[in-house]
C-alpha cells in the first residue's frame, strides 16, 4: 500500500460506528483500497450503520482492514510534544490537587492504608483515557490534540511511581509494621489494578456511546487552530513560571511552580520512549523503561529525604531549594514520566492480538517496578 507512517500509538476508537485500531497515513492509496472499502460499505445490510459510515466518510479517509487510511502526510511530531507538554502541566496540577483534596484536606488517602497516595488521580485518568479512546477523536484531523489529553493529560494525571512507592514501603514495613502490612500490599495491588483497569473499561464504554450520539464534527481548521493555540499557551506559560518562581510569592507556590516546569520534560521523554516496542511480543519497552526507570528514581529521592541532614529549612516561610528540588522531580518528572493509564491502554490494545502477551505486560511491569524499588527501600530500611 505504500505506507509511509504507522502511528507508534495503537489504539481503539470508533470511527463513526466501526471499530478500528490503527491509523496509517498514505500519500495516494491506491484504487484497490478505495474499492475494498466502498464493497465492505455495500455489503453492509445494516441500513442505520450504512447511514453512519456515509455521514463520517470523506474522501480523504477510507476504512480499510480495520485500518483507518488517510490521504496525505502524517501531522509534524512537533506539535505531538507541545500538546503532550502542555497537557502535562494540566495533567500534573490536577494530580497535585486532587491528592491534596483527597489526602491533606479529606484524609481518605494515607500512607497505611488500602487507597494510597494518589490512588484517586489513578482512577480518575484511566476513566478519562477510556473516554478518549474509546471516541471517534483519534481518527479525526485532530490526532496531535488527542496525543496530548491522552499521554499528555491522562499520563501525567494518573503515576505509577508514586503508587508503587507506596505499595513497596508496606511491603518493607517502614509505614506499617507487623505481618499486617504485607497483606495491606497484597490487598492494595489486586484492588488497585482492578479498579484502574475497570475505570479504563467504564470510560472505553462511555466514550463509544458518546461517540455514537455526538459523531465526528471537527471545524475546517481545527488542527491548525489547535496548534497555534497549544504553541502559544505553552510559549507563555513557561516564562510565567519562571518569573512567578524569582517574584516574592509563596514558597508553597514557588515549589508546585518548580514541579510544574519539570512536567513536560517527563511526559516528552515518555513520548518518545513510546517509540520504541518489542513488535514480535507486541511489548511496550518504552512505557515499560519510563515506570521503571522513574519508579526506581523516585525511591531514591525517598532515601535521600530520609538520609540527607538538614534538607528541610525550618523557616517554612522561605523556600528551600533542595527540598523544593527533591519534590519537582518526585511529583514533576517522575510522576510524569511514569503512568498508569498508558500501561492500561497498551495492555488493552495488547489482548486483541495475544491475551497471554498483554497479561504478562502487566504482571512483569508489577513485579520489575517492585522488586527494583524493593531493594532501593530494603536496603535504606535495613540499614536505619
Amino acid at each position: 500500500m505504500g505506507l509511509l507512517f504507522e502511528s507508534s500509538i495503537n489504539r481503539i476508537f470508533l470511527y463513526g460506528r466501526q471499530e478500528v485500531t490503527y491509523m496509517t497515513y498514505v500519500e495516494s492509496p491506491p484504487e484497490s483500497v478505495k474499492n475494498d472499502a466502498l464493497i465492505t460499505r455495500d455489503n453492509n445490510a445494516d441500513d442505520d450503520l450504512e447511514a453512519s459510515k456515509r455521514n463520517i466518510q470523506r474522501k480523504d479517509h477510507y476504512v480499510f482492514n480495520n485500518t483507518v487510511v488517510v490521504t496525505g502526510r502524517e501531522p509534524a511530531a512537533i506539535f505531538n510534544y507541545i500538546h503532550v507538554g502542555l497537557f502535562a502541566i494540566c495533567g500534573c496540577a490536577m494530580r497535585i490537587l486532587t491528592d491534596h483534596l483527597f489526602g491533606t484536606l479529606a484524609k481518605i488517602q494515607t500512607v497505611n492504608g488500602v487507597i494510597t497516595k494518589s490512588f484517586i488521580p489513578n482512577i480518575f485518568g484511566c476513566f478519562m483515557a477510556g473516554t478518549l479512546q474509546g471516541s471517534p477523536m483519534g481518527g479525526t484531523s485532530l490526532a496531535s490534540l488527542y496525543t496530548g489529553l491522552v499521554l499528555g493529560f491522562c499520563g501525567s494525571y494518573t503515576t505509577w511511581s508514586t503508587w508503587s512507592q507506596q505499595l513497596s514501603l508496606l511491603v518493607i514495613g517502614e509505614t506499617k509494621s507487623g505481618a499486617q502490612s504485607q497483606l495491606l500490599f497484597l490487598i492494595c495491588l489486586i484492588v488497585g489494578m482492578y479498579v484502574f483497569f475497570g475505570s479504563y473499561r467504564v470510560g472505553q464504554d462511555f466514550g463509544r456511546t458518546i461517540g455514537r450520539k455526538v459523531g465526528v464534527r471537527v471545524m475546517r481548521r481545527g488542527k491548525a487552530v489547535s496548534d497555534v493555540t497549544s504553541t502559544i499557551v505553552l510559549a507563555v506559560c513557561l516564562p510565567c513560571f519562571i518569573l512567578l518562581i524569582v517574584l516574592n510569592i509563596s514558597a508553597r507556590a514557588k515549589t508546585i511552580l518548580l514541579a510544574l516546569i519539570f512536567a513536560p520534560v517527563g511526559a516528552c521523554l515518555r513520548l518518545w520512549l513510546s517509540h520504541f516496542k518489542v513488535i514480535r511480543y507486541h511489548f511496550p519497552l518504552g512505557t515499560f523503561i519510563c515506570n521503571i526507570c522513574g519508579a526506581v528514581l523516585l525511591s531514591l529521592l525517598h532515601v535521600i529525604v530520609i538520609r540527607v541532614p538538614g534538607i528541610h529549612c525550618i523557616d517554612s516561610s522561605v523556600i528551600c531549594w533542595p527540598a523544593a528540588a527533591i519534590y519537582s522531580v518526585d511529583i514533576g518528572f517522575c510522576g510524569c514520566l511514569t503512568t498508569v493509564s498508558a500501561l492500561v491502554s497498551e495492555t488493552y490494545d495488547i489482548i486483541q492480538n495475544h491475551k497471554l502477551y498483554a497479561y504478562s505486560y502487566a504482571a512483569v511491569s508489577v513485579i520489575a517496578t517492585q522488586i527494583c524499588i524493593g531493594l532501593v527501600n530494603g536496603i535504606n530500611y535495613g540499614i536505619s
